[in-house]
Formats: C-alpha cells, structure tokens, sequence
C-alpha cells in the first residue's frame, strides 16, 4: 500500500490524505475528496470498483449516501438521532432510542437492543436472532451468548468458543487452535490497523488464508473468505449484526454512524455524538469509540501518563508530580487510582477533567473525592476540580495559584479554550458560525456585554500566519467592523482589533 498527499487528481496540502494505492502490485487506486471542514466526501477506487458520495448536516450527521453509484439514500434525523433512511438500497425502518440515546429498535436490522448501566448492548434480538453480552464492571467485554455461534468468552486476548480456546490474539496476528496445538496466522494492517491480507506457512511457503478491502467508512468487501473477524481498525465484526465492537458502543458501518453518543461527547461540543472519525475515516481513527481526537488526554489512565500542564485548559492550576515518581512513591495508591479512574470513566464522570497533582498530593473533584472516599489511604482534596462533572464544592481556601493567561499550551483545544477566557469569550458558548481555510480555523460568537447588547468576538486558529512563521496559535479578540461590515485579512477571516487581542501558543 502507498499513500499520497499533495499528488493525484485531488491533491492535498493539509496532511489528509489524497489517494492510496493498494492491492497487487499497487493496481488499485482510491482518490479522496473533503469538504471545507475536511469531511470525507467522495472515495473512489479505480481496479477493484468502489465508491462512496457523502454529504453532512451542519452537526456533521451524514445527510446522504451513495455507494458504488447506487440511489442515494437520504438520512432523516430527529436532533441528532437518526429517524430513518429513504431511498436506495440503504433504506430503512424507522429506528427507536432510551433516554441517553442509545437505540433501542435499529431500524436497518429490525433488532431490538437493550443496554446495561453503562450504556453497552446487553441484549439484541429478532426473528430468528437472540444475543446477550456480559460485561465487568468497567465494561470490559467477558462473553456473549449466540443462538447462532453459541458461547464466546473473552479472557484477555485468548477467545473461547462453547468453552473451548479458539484462538490466542498476539501482536502479529492470532495462534488458532487446531486439536490441541496451535498454528499461527499472520496479518498484514494498513495505517488505520484494518487488516487486509491473512495468512500462514504452509510447506515453507506463503498461503493466504483470507483477504478484505474496506470502502471508506469501513463496509467490508470481501475477496477472499476466512474466519477472522477482527477486521476494520482491528475490531470485532459481530456476524449476526454487521457491527463492529470497539468497546465502548458498536459502529454500523454501512450507514456510517454509531448506535450510541460517545461518553465522551462533550469534547466533540461542535460534532453530532454520533459522528464516525469526525467524518475523516481515512486520515483518524477511533480506538475504544470514545473521542476519536488524536491523543485525547481523556483516555489514559491518570498515572499513565500525566502531562506538565491540564491538557485541556479547563482546570485550575498546575501538575507538579510526574506519572513516575508517584508511582515509584506509592505503587498501592497508584493501583486503586488507575482501578478508581476505569470505573469512573466508564460511568461517565471524566476524571481526567477533574483530577490534578498539586505539590505531590493527589486533588480531585467532588465525585470523584466521594467515591475515593473509602480509600483512607489517598491524599484528602486541596481544591477545586475541573468544569463540568465532578466539580468542587470545597469551602476551604483554594490553595491553587492561577495565571491570568498561559502563553503556551500542550494542545490546539487547551490553546482555543485559554484564548477564548482570556478575551472573556465564555467556552461554554456555541460559535454563531464556523470554516477553516489554508491557515487555519475561526469561531465566531456574539457576546453578551454588561450594558444589555452583544459584540462579535472571534478566535482564529493561525497555523499559517507569516508574522509567526513556525508558531502555531490561537487569536481571540473582538471583530473589527467597519460602517457595520466585518473587516477580513487575506485569509477571509475577520481581523481582530489590536486592544486586549490574546495569543496562546500550542
């Protein structure tokens, strides 16, 4: 396989990808389109024929789909949650969701799904079709129960199928069971880990045991048949469904979209919480089905890996203590935090927003202080968590030293959210409008003043800026206008008054 970027017919200069040659001896060519917000909206194979046209609402839901030149189907939605699909090979029944937006009755499988405490399927069934799935108690998948594949047990990568071992997941692929002795099965992966191409040795040689091409959103077409099911971005295709299971919620991916909101949807304010790969599936994707940002800070566990600085912004003061050292001081302590933090998270309460080290002691938000509360052993809180769940309500004096502005910081979001609090735009408000272009990305907001009206105050990502060449950074300030009419620069985006202007590095 060979990837391109700035060649080919669409070429592209802002690291999406632009065509990727696959197949034997590179025959096959797939050519990729975006949009302004770099969405996925044309994916073209030449050789082995494929295709997908997409178009997006401004939430980012898909509004249509065509594949391989068929009617277009055209999603109907009610909010975010989709109603049904008309038109087309992709048309459906209507589907049906619980309170929290999980869907109950999915209206292209006429199934229907329940789900357990922590929003995961528990049960699925139809005609014909009875599943049930059993989870610990930080959602970690132990078994499910087909009518149709029988028992399948899940015990750390080893998989057992109506009690007896299957196979043994290793890094190059698995080691399947074959009366009591193993045989190893190797897999070749693109760069988003779907596995494409499936064998063993056999007489010395080389044998494909199977072979899969993905379309762009992650339909499985077949070449070659073959038993592993661990597929797209190297997750599990549930047979009976033609779903993937990434942990967290299962993808559907011949409309696209997941059957569930991410838990962890409110750092994706500005997407639909049913959105796939913020609808870029060739250049990102989704480990666990939760938050498909690069290296969200919010799925590490805290004493894996802990940054210099709050990594989104949102909290008040700074980590003093490194992962290393707390763990080398206080390996107990450290185990039940890590413990702690899986369950909460899988709960919904994102600890990582509400947990920080202040000179060595560990200091949460109110929840999480509450359900530590039983470990006598952990430090007591100092001061005040994050926003958003879990937040303090310590009556102490806050003991946390705050800067009014922080020049740099580890992330875009953390740089966005600084530059914004600092030209006193709220970041819990939704932009009026929104683009990116060549060097960046503007948000616009009508803020309230104190004398009763609004002004227009914009923060403008500048990755391209001459004036600060090198320097990424986010600009937040009031719009310049002038006889009512917004002033631009040579980018289009609106230019931004000298006074009180705010600058973060990232």
């Amino acid at each position: 396989m060979e990837l391109g970027y700035e060649t080919g017919t669409y070429p592209q200069y802002n690291g999406n990808i632009a065509n990727q040659k696959w197949g034997s001896s590179l025959g096959n060519v797939f050519t990729y389109q975006y949009d302004k917000l770099d969405r996925l909206t044309h994916g073209n194979s030449t050789g082995t024929a494929m295709s997908e046209v997409l178009t997006y609402d401004v939430m980012g839901n898909i509004a249509s789909l065509s594949r391989d030149g068929a009617t277009t189907g055209v999603y109907h939605y009610l909010g975010n949650r989709l109603n049904y699909i008309i038109d087309g090979p992709l048309a459906t029944n209507s589907y049906a969701y619980d309170n929290n937006g999980n869907a109950t009755l999915d209206g292209r499988l006429a199934t229907y799904f329940s789900y357990n405490h922590l929003n995961l399927p528990a049960t699925a069934a139809k005609s014909g079709l009875s599943l049930a799935y059993t989870y610990d108690a930080t959602g970690q998948k132990l078994k499910k129960v087909s009518n149709i594949t029988g028992t399948t047990d899940y015990v750390d990568g080893i998989q057992y199928t109506n009690g007896t071992i299957d196979f043994i997941q290793i890094e190059e692929g698995r080691a399947v069971n074959s009366s009591g002795s193993y045989k190893y099965e190797y897999n070749l992966s693109d760069h988003l880990g779907n596995v494409r191409y499936s064998f063993d040795i056999y007489n010395g040689a080389v044998r494909k045991l199977q072979g899969d091409d993905y379309y762009a959103f992650g339909l499985r077409y077949n070449n070659t048949a073959g038993t592993n099911n661990y597929l797209y971005n190297g997750k599990e295709l549930q047979d009976e469904l033609g779903q993937y299971d990434y942990g967290a919620r299962f993808y559907d991916p011949v409309i696209g979209r997941w059957n569930s909101v991410d838990p962890l949807a409110d750092h994706s304010f500005d997407l639909t919480s049913y959105h796939y790969c913020s609808n870029n599936p060739i250049n990102r994707l989704d480990p666990d089905g939760r938050c498909d940002k690069p290296n969200c800070p919010h799925k590490f566990k805290l004493t894996d890996r802990l940054p210099e600085k709050d990594p989104d912004g949102d909290q008040i003061g700074f980590i003093k203590s490194s992962t290393e050292n707390y763990r080398s001081s206080s390996p107990v302590k450290a185990a039940i935090l890590d413990l702690s933090f899986d369950v909460l998270n899988a709960l919904g309460f994102n600890t990582l927003d509400n947990a920080y080290y202040k000179e060595g002691k560990l200091t949460t938000g109110e929840k999480v202080s509450v359900s530590l509360a039983v470990l006598t052993i952990l430090d007591p809180p100092l001061g005040r968590g994050g926003r958003g769940k879990g937040k303090s309500s310590a009556s102490g004096p806050v003991v946390i030293k705050e800067e009014i502005s922080v020049p740099t910081a580890n992330t875009s979001r953390a740089a966005r959210r600084q530059a914004m609090r600092d030209s006193g735009i709220p970041t819990s408000q939704q932009p009026t409008s929104q683009h990116s272009n060549a060097s960046g990305k503007e948000y616009r907001y009508d803020v309230p003043e104190s004398w009763g009206g609004t002004s227009q105050k914009s923060v403008q990502q500048q990755t391209m800026d001459s004036s600060h060449p090198g320097m990424p950074h986010w600009e937040a300030g009031k719009v310049k206008t002038e006889n009512g009419t917004v002033r631009t620069n040579n980018y289009g985006r609106a230019k931004l008054e000298n006074k009180n202007k705010t600058k973060v590095n990232y």
